[in-house]
């Protein structure tokens, strides 16, 4: 008995559907990585100033020494300090508490009092609370500094900008330093 020919129709929908699951395969690799339209709205600058204040001894000290470096540097070189300290609405410590500095700082200079500080600006209260901003830089030994604002987060999506110190205070019990802080970013919403 003779085979029959094949079904021309069933070869050329075979045909069709390859093409197809092909073309939709390149479009979907062609498409990857996803880009979405994530509606952040208008970039906007704030300027925030808020007062930080490091206490060095008693019961509520708000910066510890973590590592002692390897020599014997007037300067302190390659120590190690955790901050936990409140930033506040004014340089009076009976003053409002609006967040906290929280990072670490690292003695970089060998001949010369200097820290490279890193920390978040974690606000808890006011218009702000929930929000982040972290910032990097060099301080010098009077305390000045221009560092720069490197992200953030809640009502700071996207934030860069710098933010300027100013020591109002310093004893060996603590410090009272004013930041002024310039961002650009995008409004996120508003924590609850």
């Amino acid at each position: 008995m003779a085979s029959s020919p094949p079904n021309p129709s069933l070869f050329c929908f075979l045909l069709l559907f390859l093409l197809t699951a092909a073309a939709a395969a390149t479009a979907a690799a062609a498409a990857w990585p996803e880009s979405l339209e994530v509606g952040l709205g208008s970039e906007r600058s704030t300027h925030l100033r808020v007062y930080f204040h490091e206490v060095f001894r008693g019961p509520n000290v708000t910066s510890i020494n973590v590592v002692k470096g390897n020599g014997d540097y007037p300067s302190r070189f390659g120590n190690i300090d955790m901050i936990d300290a409140a930033l506040r609405t004014d340089a009076d410590a009976r003053s409002r508490v609006v967040g906290r500095a929280q990072g670490v700082s690292f003695h970089v200079s060998q001949e010369e009092e200097a820290l490279l500080i890193e920390f978040v600006l974690l606000f808890t209260g006011g218009e702000y609370a929930g929000s982040t901003l972290t910032v990097v830089g060099r301080v010098d030994a009077a305390g000045r500094g221009d560092r720069a604002v490197v992200g953030g987060t809640g009502r700071f999506l996207l934030a860069r900008g710098h933010m300027v110190t100013q020591v109002l205070t310093s004893s060996v019990d603590g410090l009272v330093a004013v930041y002024d802080i310039y961002v650009m970013h995008y409004e996120g919403p508003r924590q609850a």
